[in-house]
């Protein structure tokens, strides 16, 4: 999950020289976010970084340079439909009336006000952060990025199984996969048909492009798959884990029941929860968003190693 900061101040080499952006980048990668900061020293650099991406907060001085106002910069985010959280800050006395909402405006005090106000980014950090755990946001943000590891575990099988196919390759895919899911569908059949458990599953006579292509091509079966890419590929993945079964604890059960989760009124509070029978209830607060988005990010990184060591192979 990404959190994009944007800082506009002409001192940037003082800053930088405070380890500052560092820090915050530090900062919010402790929250599990895939964090950047981008430093323009200009108001013109401010504007032209608006205009082609997309920040989680910003903060600027309120004089940049001789000329530059904060007014002007305020006026041409929210001028572009950017409702960003903003902190405007400086050693000014006076205070300027800015009443526009999510912008806030913090008089640095002197001497030694640096730190006072690098603790205010971080609140305002938090901020964010805390609104990205509502319900409907979160939901958005969660099945977005599952929805892309699907789409890396798909490369990656279709590199694997077939733009470098082996004979054993496809061995052991059928041997693994596609026996259990035809196990699985016979299973469930009656004892009393015809075929008396002899028919074989339809994958059997497909290709493996086209079998990974299908919607029955689900996560847990790309997850299966990968497991079995590792097995083959060392020193990426414990060897005495699962990772199809870590993969799917992790990352799918937690998907989906995000999508079953409901709000609850609890004494007066929203809380947001899944009703489980015989079991503890799964409450989605703020520290088990912090888990899901670690485990998104660490399978990210994981899949991301396996692209990196099967693209070299050739």
């Amino acid at each position: 999950m990404q959190y994009n900061i944007l800082w506009v101040d002409d001192r940037k080499d003082e800053f930088v020289e405070l380890d500052y952006p560092n820090k915050l980048i530090g900062y919010v990668s402790e929250q599990f976010f895939d964090a950047s900061l981008d430093f323009c020293e200009t108001v013109n650099e401010g504007k032209k970084a608006i205009e082609t991406k997309k920040y989680d907060v910003i903060f600027s001085d309120y004089n940049i340079g001789d000329n530059d106002k904060g007014d002007d910069f305020i006026s041409f985010v929210r001028s572009r439909n950017v409702n960003t959280e903003i902190l405007f800050y400086s050693a000014l006395n006076t205070v300027p009336g800015l009443n526009k909402d999510r912008i806030s405006f913090y008089n640095i005090p002197t001497p030694g006000g640096h730190p006072r106000l690098l603790e205010r980014m971080k609140l305002l950090i938090d901020l964010t952060i805390e609104k990205l755990s509502d319900l409907q946001v979160i939901r958005g943000i969660v099945m977005s990025e599952v929805s892309e590891l699907d789409i890396l575990m798909e490369t990656i099988i279709h590199k694997y199984f077939v733009e470098t196919a082996t004979d054993e390759k496809t061995a052991l895919f059928h041997k693994h996969i596609t026996n259990d899911v035809e196990g699985s569908i016979k299973r469930k059949l009656s004892p009393k048909i015809e075929c008396k458990k002899q028919c074989v599953h339809k994958w059997r006579e497909k290709n493996i492009e086209d079998i990974i292509g299908t919607l029955e091509f689900e996560s847990s079966k790309k997850a299966q798959s990968i497991h079995y890419i590792l097995l083959d590929i060392k020193g990426i993945y414990p060897s005495e884990q699962s990772f199809s079964k870590d993969y799917g604890n992790d990352i799918i059960t937690m998907r989906n029941d995000l999508a079953h989760c409901i709000s609850y009124n609890d004494a007066g509070k929203e809380v947001l929860k899944v009703k489980r029978k015989g079991a503890d209830d799964i409450i989605f607060d703020s520290e088990l968003f912090k888990i899901i988005r670690q485990n998104i990010r660490n399978y990210k990184h994981i899949l991301e190693t396996i692209w990196s060591r099967i693209s070299n192979v050739e």
